[in-house]
């Protein structure tokens, strides 16, 4: 496919997402109004999905405000509704939902500001403030650790306290953080170590936050310095509102994961079986082989999809991993124990990005996993990477 030709249709496409997006969000509005809490678990289950595909489906088509908009409201549902749910806590949804109803506009009527946008959600987010984020503090000082927990909490954040560096690596390879703050001198392994191994050796990627009595700039293995003084309560509270709001707005480009251990080399690639209840992934999935020689079939349904597997064998499987009916798990595993389907590579596509999600889904057998949203133009080059 030609550059003109692929950036016409790509423009196409997107308009036509936008415009049904307009009633995804009534759904999701309506789903989000009658659910009751834990009287109510497939209702949250539909919804997460529901919120899950949009904020996929809203970065492959280069909407990353939107998409961004999607995923902090798939946050907040993770971490407050659990259990019942009160009125009030239903009203940062609202607010959420007007602002992807107020983009959707901008966009159709060619009067879409993004910058103003993007710091109306940010008041959002603040106002809702970071709920579920973990924080691990390895710190000697009784007095700094009083003033970490108090700011911690107000934040909304679950902070995990050590002294002890060796203790706290411990706990940092059986669990997954979202910020690490720490003093350089500590019992058993120092700050340096524990940072580096961390982010180095385990892959984890833990924004870090150096705790220091001197004035100084951030320097590797840390991303962030913090001094103790006596304005530490203050900056501390704006530092953690900046991580994790880098965090939350960093951009959704996608990103090729093959591990090692399930690692295989096709010797042809002719025919991929994709299977994804979004069928808008279906179209950029298409737009991206185009004119590359494969043929691909896409599904919408995971139970129908087994069946076309087992009778057309693939060279390939792309696999969703949240659908209904049946997940992208419960797929994998129904593949892998069939002697027929069992030595079908299988790539998942997904927005699953924390690293125990990862784990999980590459230990059920999967070759790699490509992140979505993923790029259309990209598409073949990010298979090869991983089974080429």
């Amino acid at each position: 496919m030609n550059q003109r030709n692929f950036d016409q249709d790509f423009e196409e496409f997107r308009l036509d997402y936008i415009q049904e997006l307009r009633d995804t969000l009534d759904d999701i509005e309506g789903m989000i109004g009658e659910y009751e809490g834990d009287r109510d678990p497939e209702k949250l289950k539909e919804i997460n999905r529901v919120l899950h595909s949009a904020k996929g489906s809203s970065g492959s088509f280069e909407f990353r405000l939107l998409s961004n908009m999607f995923h902090m409201m798939e946050d907040y549902i993770e971490h407050n509704f659990q259990k019942h749910i009160e009125i009030g806590e239903k009203n940062y949804l609202w607010s959420y939902i007007d602002l992807v109803r107020e983009y959707i506009n901008g966009f159709l009527h060619g009067t879409l500001v993004e910058e103003s946008l993007n710091e109306e959600l940010k008041k959002i987010n603040y106002l809702a403030s970071p709920m579920g984020y973990k924080a691990l503090v390895i710190e000697s000082s009784k007095s700094i650790n009083t003033v970490l927990k108090e700011v911690l909490k107000n934040l909304g954040f679950k902070g995990t306290f050590y002294t002890d560096g060796y203790k706290a690596l411990g706990r940092i390879m059986e669990e997954d953080f979202d910020i690490i703050v720490t003093s350089k001198t500590l019992v058993g392994l120092n700050g340096d170590v524990v940072a580096r191994i961390a982010n180095e050796d385990l892959h984890k990627k833990i924004p870090t936050i150096l705790l220091s009595s001197n004035v100084g700039h951030k320097t590797p293995p840390y991303q962030y310095h913090l001094v103790k003084d006596i304005n530490i309560r203050k900056n501390l509270e704006d530092l953690l509102r900046r991580v994790t709001q880098e965090q939350e707005t960093q951009s959704n480009e996608s990103e090729v994961i093959s591990p090692s251990i399930n690692k295989i080399k096709l010797t042809k690639l002719e025919k991929i079986c994709y299977i994804d209840d979004d069928l808008d992934f279906h179209k950029l999935a298409n737009m991206g082989l185009k004119g590359s020689g494969i043929e691909l079939s896409t599904h919408s349904d995971s139970l129908s999809s087994l069946d076309f597997i087992k009778k057309n064998k693939p060279d390939l499987i792309l696999l969703d991993s949240v659908m209904p009916h049946k997940s992208g798990e419960e797929v994998i595993i129904e593949l892998k124990n069939n002697p027929s389907t069992k030595n079908i590579p299988v790539i998942f596509m997904t927005a699953k990005s924390r690293g125990n999600e990862i784990e999980a889904l590459l230990s059920l057998g999967a070759v790699g996993i490509i992140n979505k949203p993923f790029r259309p133009k990209k598409l073949v080059e990010e298979i090869k990477k991983i089974v080429m």
